[in-house]
């Protein structure tokens, strides 16, 4: 006998900025740590790995409000152009 299924969660939503926020924090502190860590020992690959993520992460930080603010004006206009072109074709 099959279980009943339980109807799909809602998808969580949260700040972009601080996700995006908490996320480059955490390359800092291993960029941080990679840097402290192979002072001694000459670079190789982590430190760039971590600084080239802290950067994208600070590039995003301003980013992310306009992709999010671009993105909706464009799902706005895509439903607005589906509403007056389906709705002009279907006839009562």
């Amino acid at each position: 006998m099959s279980r009943p299924e339980r109807p799909v969660p809602p998808p969580l939503e949260g700040d972009d900025r601080l996700i995006t926020a908490v996320i480059t924090a955490g390359f800092l502190v291993a960029l941080i740590v990679l840097v402290i860590a192979l002072l001694p020992v000459a670079f190789i690959f982590g430190p760039w790995i971590a600084a080239a993520v802290l950067a994208l992460g600070l590039l995003l930080l301003f980013i992310v409000p306009v992709l999010v603010g671009t993105l909706a004006i464009m799902l706005g206009v895509i439903a607005l152009v589906l509403v007056v072109t389906v709705g002009a074709s279907v006839e009562p």
